[in-house]
């Protein structure tokens, strides 16, 4: 089975873009920079999984819970990513789409209280048209590298509006840096 992988691999190979929104690869968890960070009050490990502060709302924690849910297969991702040269096959578009449909589901069912309920609109749209991307590009081979600023709008939108859902649910932003398509 892997060997009819590989040619159909390689014939889809291509660089991956970073959203504006995130740091190089080399930042995430460098032994220099943790003990800035740990220097400085921060968390030493970016990735490490959150806890919610002191008298954060239910959504938040369970926003938090959602995203620590798939953490360790967004990592997995973009570790590979990384591995690769930052370039990016089929298998690694699947993934993604596995991993965010499961953070989708997650998403709608937190019940968010009305203040952050446009936040968390905007979030869901932005990851379900980030999603839709990702699904057409996993089906179409080449479709990824022929729409490259596509790519790059649709990873700029998701990432504000997970910042914006963030600050709205009162929770710190958070440093870890992940390769995705």
């Amino acid at each position: 089975m892997a060997a009819l992988a590989l040619p159909m691999l390689a014939a889809c190979a291509f660089v991956v873009p970073l959203s504006t929104d995130q740091a190089a690869p080399a930042d995430r968890g460098a032994p220099a920079d943790r003990a800035a960070r740990a220097h400085r009050g921060a968390p030493a490990d970016p990735c490490a999984p959150e806890v919610a502060p002191p008298g954060s709302s239910p959504a938040a924690v369970a926003y938090l819970a959602a995203a620590e849910a798939t953490s360790a297969d967004r990592m997995a991702l973009s570790d590979r990513i990384e591995s690769q040269g930052r370039k990016l096959y089929d298998v690694d578009l699947a993934t993604e789409v596995a991993i965010d449909e499961r953070f989708l589901v997650d998403l709608r069912a937190i019940t968010f209280p009305p203040e952050v309920r446009p936040e968390a609109d905007a979030f869901e749209a932005a990851l379900v048209a980030y999603l839709d991307f990702v699904r057409t590009a996993a089906a179409q081979p080449g479709y990824y590298g022929e729409h490259p600023d596509v790519a790059t709008a649709v990873n700029n939108a998701r990432g504000s509006a997970g910042s914006a859902l963030r600050d709205a649910l009162d929770l710190p932003p958070n440093g870890c840096v992940v390769n995705r398509p």
